[in-house]
């Protein structure tokens, strides 16, 4: 799913990248964060389908994919949800595993250290 907001996250991580493609953890986490910084001009049916890609992917039979949606994506989309004061309004789109993964990062005390 390729979102326009997700589009100059994946021109700029091609262009910086190149000629090799991004780590895939690094692409993710630039796509977690546009998600969160967009969110609240989302339909509700693009915040839906993106919830619905992160299960999917969550649940995929490639751990690999899993792992790198979770520190990737999820855990950017976590701070950059949190810093612009609207974690709850993501947090209730996700789906439970995204929710679980969330609620086990958010409750880490390497998350909770301060700065």
């Amino acid at each position: 799913m390729l979102l326009p907001l997700f589009r100059p996250v994946m021109h700029d991580a091609e262009e910086f990248w190149s000629p090799d493609k991004p780590p895939a953890v690094v692409l993710l986490g630039g796509l977690g964060d546009a998600f969160a910084a967009g969110f609240q001009t989302l339909s509700a049916r693009d915040r839906n389908a993106v919830a619905e890609w992160l299960e999917d992917a969550m649940t995929g039979g490639a751990d690999h994919l899993g792992t790198a949606v979770a520190t990737g994506f999820i855990e950017a989309l976590i701070h950059k949800a949190e810093s612009n004061g609207i974690w709850p309004e993501v947090e209730a789109v996700l789906g439970p595993l995204s929710q679980d993964f969330a609620a086990a990062y958010r409750n880490d005390p390497f998350h909770l250290a301060p700065a």
